[in-house]
């Protein structure tokens, strides 16, 4: 049985998005996490990388027309699903999460890609 992991999670939906039109151009990913050395950790801050930085987001402006309020794009944190027990959340994610939603970007924490799926066809509004 394969191991589901957020990385794999992360793959499934980004083939899944090459094939629509906004999704397959405007969704990027934000390679902040994982295990490196000091030496490219120390090189990755110095270039700007920052920790609790959303896993995905989608540079795509959203004008909801029910409440007349504009999103600037779309962060969203990707877990994987809850039934595979799912790693925390950690404070800089929250406060990264927080201080986007603040300045008029939608964010939100999905658990696997069925829900980011979800999430991004709700915010394009299909």
């Amino acid at each position: 049985m394969k191991k589901i992991t957020e990385s794999s999670e992360q793959m499934v939906l980004i083939e899944r998005c090459s094939h629509h039109p906004i999704l397959s151009k405007y969704l990027i990913a934000i390679p902040n996490g994982g295990q490196r050395n000091p030496i490219t950790g120390a090189r990755l801050k110095k270039e700007g990388v920052k920790k609790g930085v959303s896993d995905l987001f989608l540079a795509y402006p959203m004008r909801f027309q029910s409440c007349d309020i504009l999103s600037a794009g779309l962060w969203i944190e990707l877990k994987k699903p809850q039934n595979c027990k799912p790693a925390p959340i950690t404070k800089e994610q929250l406060d990264w999460i927080k201080m986007m939603g603040d300045v008029g970007y939608e964010t939100h924490i999905c658990y696997g890609q069925d829900e980011a799926w979800e999430c991004l066809v709700d915010y394009l509004g299909e």
